[in-house]
């Protein structure tokens, strides 16, 4: 594709088409769980870092081979990858033409969890249960903020973080979890917030 695709109209339709996807992807209000078997390269795996919680099977590798093709990274990666493991490590990792091992990638801080191949599936959809059956709305909230902790100052993070408080304890997922601690008893969000 890309040896037919690659001139600049071509590129920028691309690019304005899967921001209308991606962003959105990238911004859903809940916590978004992503499982990686096998490769995850170039845009692979920028949109695999897309995710909140990025669990891998031990065969994973992840690369991104942007420099080997000389083009520069996308998909996200410039802005998910720094982020994620610090910008030091993500430009040894990228202009290094670096090729991560499953162990490696958790070992950096770019995944979450290592699973064997065969459980990664399984274990990738507990997770996600697990964080569907939490306050999500409120950690959709949370997730929000954190996307602008890096370009926000101090000052401007505590009025979003009361802000994003005064709204949370607002919720029914608040309600319930306080009741569920006064009564010392787990808490049931998804009836709260009727997501049954």
């Amino acid at each position: 594709m890309l040896e037919v695709a690659s001139d600049p109209w071509s590129v920028h339709r691309r690019f304005s088409a899967l921001k209308d996807w991606l962003i959105p992807l990238i911004s859903l209000n809940k916590p978004m769980v992503v499982a990686v078997n096998g490769h995850a390269a170039g845009g692979g795996m920028g949109l695999s870092l897309c995710g909140d919680v990025l669990f891998a099977a031990e065969n994973a590798k992840f690369m991104a081979a942007f420099f080997r093709l000389g083009a520069v990274p996308d998909i996200g990666m410039m802005y998910h990858l720094p982020r994620l493991i610090g910008m030091a490590r993500a430009k040894s990792f990228l202009f290094g033409n670096q090729t991560w091992t499953a162990r490696e990638a958790f070992d950096q801080g770019l995944v979450t969890k290592v699973c064997s191949d065969e459980t990664l599936k399984e274990e990738a959809l507990t997770e996600a249960r697990r964080l569907a059956e939490g306050p999500s709305e409120v950690m959709g909230l949370a997730k929000q903020l954190m996307a602008r902790s890096f370009e926000t100052s101090l000052h401007d993070m505590f009025a979003f973080e009361g802000l994003g408080q005064a709204l949370a304890m607002s919720s029914d997922e608040f309600k319930e979890g306080l009741r569920a601690a006064v009564e010392r008893r787990p808490a049931n969000f998804v009836a709260s917030s009727g997501k049954e």
